[in-house]
């Protein structure tokens, strides 16, 4: 669930909508919703970094948020993305340390900001209540965060891999994981875009490629 946070005068019409989507979901037996805190701006391409003022709204946003979840019998995961307001690790770290909001873990859009997921797992610990598992070319994500590729333009070169075909040390992830407890999700993304002509059957093969990857870690 996107929701613009911090923007004291968007906020009340944010969490409506947050209340409207931890209805359905709870309605269809769901444990989770999953929060994303995107910017006002459009698309993913300009970097966007809170002051202390938006900041603390954003904080306030979220619990809110989590009130929700509660309400409805779920756990409020928040979820970093690349070209939102909480992207870059140190946004991540910031809001380990300011919140108690447990954390979705997607591997793809940390790798993408320059984060390193392996030690955002582990600061984030018991605090992980969902993951994203997706792979990345690390030499395209170095080429969008200098701005030389546009994020659209990125994804459609391949920035995001199938798993095992890029820079995630995922069998170390899922040794963390492990570790420490977590018994959620794990939810296999493979984000593209499409063009007219384009091969159809490219997602379910990078799918395929990557649930066979993750069942060999697995089984090891």
């Amino acid at each position: 669930m996107p929701a613009v946070l911090h923007r004291k005068d968007q906020r009340a019409a944010e969490l409506a909508g947050v209340e409207e989507s931890a209805a359905l979901l709870a309605d269809a037996g769901a444990s989770v919703l999953v929060l994303a805190a995107p910017t006002d701006l459009p698309g993913y391409e300009a970097p966007y970094l809170p002051d202390a003022a938006e900041w603390e709204i954003l904080r306030g946003g979220i619990a809110q948020a989590q009130e929700i979840g509660a309400r409805r019998g779920l756990a409020v995961a928040f979820h970093p993305h690349y070209g939102t307001a909480v992207e870059r690790e140190e946004d991540v770290r910031r809001l380990l340390e300011t919140t108690d909001v447990a954390l979705c873990l997607d591997t793809g859009h940390l790798l993408a900001a320059g984060a390193d997921p392996l030690g955002i797992a582990r600061a984030a610990g018991a605090r992980i209540a969902h993951v994203h598992l997706k792979d990345v070319d690390a030499a395209i994500a170095g080429r969008v965060r200098a701005r030389e590729l546009g994020y659209r333009e990125a994804v459609r070169a391949g920035l995001y891999r199938p798993l095992g075909d890029g820079d995630l040390d995922l069998g170390e992830l899922l040794e963390i994981l492990r570790a420490q407890g977590y018994d959620g999700w794990h939810v296999v993304e493979q984000d593209l875009v499409l063009e007219s002509g384009d091969d159809p059957g490219i997602p379910l093969a990078n799918m395929r490629e990557s649930v066979g990857f993750l069942r060999g870690l697995v089984a090891a």
